[in-house]
């Protein structure tokens, strides 16, 4: 992971702890109805790639992540999510270097099991999967290198994840994910509760 990666993440953490510092134990967690929208930021899983297939002065930026969720049962939830990722690379092939940059666009739909603590209402903690279209967008000399039948070209994505919200007020809170694989490896973000 890079410097400016573990800083983004650094100071998301920070501010998560300052957040639950005033930590309203009331709140409920998640309900058949809530509508919760969160956005955030992320360990980008682009990085890893281009550094599988040795490409040379990886430098990527924390996934950006937008998601919604809508609570259709007491402890299922559907939901969808966009993810936007951004990297600067170099290859180099048969003798060329090429430099450019790989953008990716992800737009997701993902259903969540939710199983929270009984006692402690303000933690919701969840697993599901997500099941994206991804965009692949190559610029510089890197597209002579990357052929569009590589990264150029739609393709669909699957993501297990499992994650929690921690509620620090009655409509406001702290979401944390992980995924093996997927648009993100692991994320942070603020967490609304719209509705009830």
């Amino acid at each position: 992971m890079k410097k400016s990666q573990l800083e983004a993440m650094n100071r998301i953490i920070v501010f998560a702890a300052f957040l639950a510092l005033f930590m309203d134990t009331s709140a409920q967690s998640f309900q058949r109805g809530d509508f919760l929208v969160s956005a955030g930021a992320g360990v980008s899983s682009i990085s890893l790639l281009l550094n599988t297939l040795d490409f040379e002065n990886v430098n990527s930026r924390p996934v950006i992540n937008v998601l919604a969720d809508f609570g259709i049962a007491r402890k299922f939830s559907i939901g969808g999510g966009v993810a936007l990722q951004t990297a600067s690379a170099q290859a180099t092939v048969d003798g060329q270097t090429a430099t450019g940059k790989v953008r990716c666009a992800n737009f997701g739909l993902r259903g969540l099991y939710h199983f929270g603590p009984q006692r402690l209402d303000f933690i919701d903690l969840y697993a599901g999967a997500r099941v994206s279209y991804v965009q692949w967008l190559v610029s510089g000399n890197l597209e002579n290198i990357i052929p569009l039948g590589g990264f150029g070209f739609p393709a669909f994505g699957f993501q297990p994840l499992a994650g929690a919200n921690v509620l620090v007020a009655r409509r406001v809170g702290i979401q944390a994910e992980l995924s093996p694989i997927g648009v993100y490896l692991a994320q942070v973000s603020i967490v609304a509760r719209i509705g009830k």
